[in-house]
């Protein structure tokens, strides 16, 4: 049975008017009035009644009055010629079969759809680096007013221009970037952001994506300070604020679950985690994928799982790309030659160390400089070299002592004093026990938890102490410093904790 035959179409432009007319709701009698035209010209112009088809200068000219979104005419043209037969073909008389010009007409219209997601995608883009830019300069003017809280908010109540979602997300991740040395700036940029995410302007759901973001970095902040409960809190407050799902945040959604994830690890809820990270795989930017291995692999070592953590560390390794953050490449460079280290590889750590030093003193910081120090010191106590090991954990308590950075400190005496009884030192051992009391009051030992620890320090000052008593020691105060969302060096955890 042949095909029936076409009609005659209406040219493109013709159609388009009329698509533009009723999309807009407009009747032909208040369309024709808005653009200058009797009723039945503007009818004779949707139908093609003139021997000519209508100019695109024109179509644009006639629908300009009736103030269509910004690229109605093109996205109408394009509607119009994505659902009709191919006009060439018709034009040179081909006589297309009805499968043909059916999967012609499916390929065009695929064809359109992804040109215009691809258009739409780039051009948001486009704005939000340009809103990023600007956050940008709004936060030099903030940086230097480390923790003044009531300064930096008087700034923002002068160019509230300012107060936009890109400056909520630059104050998320710099507190985030933040906790690495200092918490308590962490907590005062993430609750400045909370501020500020109160009072930006733009449609409903973009403020609430906002304050969502805001509040997922709060409860990051407060997890680093071991507020646990407070942090859950954070969390459960960002997802009373969540944004409609179809709504296209300009925030990280993979971010989000990723910090989330990091709060269940530190609560020991580690299947939870680890669904969370999963689904953060599922939606990252490939730009993310380093910053999410190197958390998982933070996961999987507390979880117990060296090899997968060394497993993750080199599927971080293998996601860098000249944009990444110089201090997560160390970190992961640093991560890999613990977890090595953890697992008895002390010759493939030693290769790994040279590399880890040149990237902190590439970047001068004199903090992750003394972890590198420290981890040489494990690393020569591991290969046998116990004058170079001593010398070096020496360095590295003292070094944190004097940074008042107790924890770590406390973790590198018992590192010293494992190595000091395996020797047989003992009097070296009760010296360095009452060298390191400053350090061990001030974490508040008589806590149950860290029993432990006050075992080892008694019988180190009776000259008493055991190899089995640091360690035993050393895992108590691992444990306890978990249960506070705390990660010692080695290994210093994911890039912000």
């Amino acid at each position: 049975m042949e095909d029936p035959p076409l009609q005659k179409l209406t040219p493109a432009t013709n159609a388009a008017l009329k698509v533009i007319r009723e999309v807009l709701g407009l009747d032909q009698r208040r369309a024709a009035q808005l653009a200058g035209l009797s009723p039945g010209t503007l009818g004779d112009l949707e139908l093609a009644k003139a021997k000519k088809p209508l100019e695109p200068q024109r179509l644009d000219q006639i629908a300009a009055y009736w103030q269509p979104a910004p690229g109605a005419v093109e996205s109408a043209l394009t509607a119009v010629l994505s659902i009709r037969p191919d006009e060439v073909a018709l034009a040179l008389g081909a006589d297309l079969p009805t499968e043909t010009r059916i999967e012609l007409e499916r390929l065009a219209a695929k064809l359109c759809r992804e040109l215009r997601r691809d258009l739409f995608v780039g051009a948001r883009e486009s704005i939000f680096d340009r809103a990023r830019e600007q956050a940008g300069d709004a936060w030099e003017l903030l940086r230097p007013l480390r923790k003044r809280t009531a300064e930096r908010r008087l700034v923002i109540e002068r160019n509230p221009g300012d107060a936009t979602w890109a400056l909520v997300e630059r104050l998320a991740h710099e507190s985030d970037r933040a906790t690495i040395r200092d918490v308590e700036e962490a907590l005062a940029l993430a609750d400045l952001g909370v501020w500020i995410a109160d009072r930006i302007a733009g449609s409903p759901p973009l403020q609430a994506a906002a304050r969502e973001y805001a509040q997922v970095y709060l409860g990051n902040a407060r997890r680093l300070k071991g507020w646990l409960d407070e942090g859950d809190a954070a969390f459960a407050r960002a997802k009373e604020l969540a944004p409609p799902e179809y709504f296209p945040s300009p925030f990280s959604r993979a971010r989000i679950l990723d910090c989330e994830a990091k709060l269940r690890r530190d609560q020991r809820r580690f299947g939870e985690a680890f669904a969370l990270q999963d689904r953060a795989f599922e939606l990252a930017h490939p730009s993310e994928l380093s910053l999410l291995w190197l958390n998982r692999s933070v996961l999987l070592q507390q979880g117990n799982d060296s090899a997968g953590a060394i497993v993750a560390l080199q599927n971080a390794c293998a996601t860098f790309d000249e944009r990444s953050d110089p201090r997560d490449r160390w970190v992961t460079q640093f991560n890999l030659a613990a977890n090595l280290l953890e697992l008895g590889r002390a010759a493939e750590a030693a290769a790994l160390i040279p590399r880890v030093r040149a990237l902190a003193e590439s970047r001068r910081d004199s903090l992750d400089l003394l972890r590198v120090l420290w981890l040489e010191g494990k690393c020569a106590a591991a290969l046998g070299d116990v004058e170079t090991a001593s010398a070096k954990l020496g360095q590295v308590w003292r070094g944190f002592s004097a940074l008042e950075i107790h924890y770590d400190a406390a973790l590198a005496a018992l590192d010293l004093a494992a190595i000091y009884l395996a020797a047989g030192w003992l009097a070296e051992t009760r010296v360095l026990a009452c060298q390191t009391a400053a350090i061990f009051r001030a974490l508040k030992i008589e806590r149950e938890e860290l029993a432990a620890v006050r075992l080892f320090l008694s019988a180190a000052e009776r000259e008493r102490a055991t190899v089995e008593l640091a360690r035993r020691a050393h895992c108590a105060l691992i444990a306890f410093g978990a249960a506070l969302g705390k990660m010692a060096s080695p290994s210093v955890g994911g890039p912000h904790g």
